[in-house]
């Protein structure tokens, strides 16, 4: 396992301190499982685990102008309940005592993506700034991984998800939000509870939402028929293509070229270099990476990651970076 040098709590949120040479190294736990072949998740299957209400707290992000923007997203605490209580498939999956680990990741087992880490923020200040101009585009294919091997709590794919929903839709031209993550758990107790969140707070869903709700106050949603029942029905309407998948990357064969590309906290691992830049050489469009400069103790990190895509033939330019706290940057990487 690695236990990176963080300071995280209940709710998710993230800090890295500094390192110091007096700091023992992470262990690494030498035994590698078999990984779990990348598939589609069944949506139907996802939304009936649902649990019946589901808190939340607001993910606060803010911007270079000095506003402020928030991204509802499910408690840790809350998820990990609905995982111990036995309200979750996968409840008998094996080695779920990743849970109460010292660690944020344990090989071939999960990847930290029940956790939100603090390059997710980063990209999402980047394109809600207007860096991109893709977003309310005609047509707009995304996908999005977070963490090594998914898209974990999904925040910038909320945003995106809340920006397509906060755009009048008739006649709208097909678009699609996929995600994925190495677990099909952190998919059903994060992922898709933050997509169906970020529907809630947006204009589509004002028919629906209680008054007393919002996006930047915590608080709890009832996750009965007619609210899943309406976010289902507005995707329909919006016509956006959601499709959540899980497993290994090194199996993934994707089902077509995109767009946009947005992948954040996915370099840490120098093993994990090869397969990330093999699937982003093969996404097409903008491809977007957020990270931190260097992952102490780890291995991985922005300079491991450039090397690799120039080996691939392509090049990886930075297009935003922060040395506040632990440095950290958004490259924009191109073939």
């Amino acid at each position: 396992m690695f236990s990176f040098d963080f300071d995280v709590d209940d709710a998710g949120d993230v800090a890295q301190t500094a390192s110091s040479d007096d700091k023992q190294p992470p262990t690494v736990d030498s035994t590698v499982l078999d990984e779990v072949p990348a598939q589609e998740a069944d949506l139907d299957e996802l939304f009936a685990a649902l649990p019946a209400r589901i808190s939340y707290s607001p993910l606060l992000v803010r911007r270079n102008d000095g506003t402020e923007l928030y991204i509802a997203r499910r408690d840790l605490f809350d998820a990990r309940y609905q995982l111990m209580a036995g309200e979750s498939d996968e409840v008998d999956a094996p080695n779920i005592q990743f849970l109460d680990a010292p660690s944020d990741l344990v090989r071939g087992v999960y990847e930290g993506g029940l956790k939100t880490w603090e390059c997710a923020s980063d990209l999402v200040q980047y394109i809600s700034e207007g860096s991109l101009r893709l977003l309310p585009s005609a047509r707009l294919w995304l996908i999005v991984a977070g963490r090594q091997l998914g898209c974990g709590t999904a925040i910038p794919s909320a945003y995106a998800l809340g920006e397509l929903f906060s755009r009048p839709h008739e006649n709208a031209s097909p678009r699609a939000v996929h995600v994925q993550d190495y677990n099909h758990l952190v998919l059903e107790l994060v992922a898709l509870p933050n997509l169906l969140l970020a529907w809630y707070f947006s204009p589509a869903a004002a028919r629906v939402r209680d008054s007393l709700h919002t996006s930047s106050e915590a608080g709890e949603l009832d996750l009965d028929g007619d609210i899943v029942n309406a976010f289902r029905s507005d995707l329909a309407a919006c016509r956006v293509d959601l499709r959540l998948y899980y497993g290994s990357w090194r199996s993934w064969q994707l089902p077509r070229t995109y767009d946009l590309v947005l992948t954040s906290e996915t370099v840490y691992e120098p093993a994990s270099l090869s397969p990330l830049v093999s699937l982003l050489h093969a996404s097409g469009g903008r491809r977007l990476v957020a990270a931190k400069r260097v992952y102490f103790g780890v291995g991985g990190g922005v300079r491991e990651f450039v090397q690799e895509v120039e080996r691939a033939g392509g090049t990886a330019e930075t297009v935003w970076e922060t040395s506040s706290g632990v440095a950290r940057a958004i490259l924009d990487v191109r073939w």
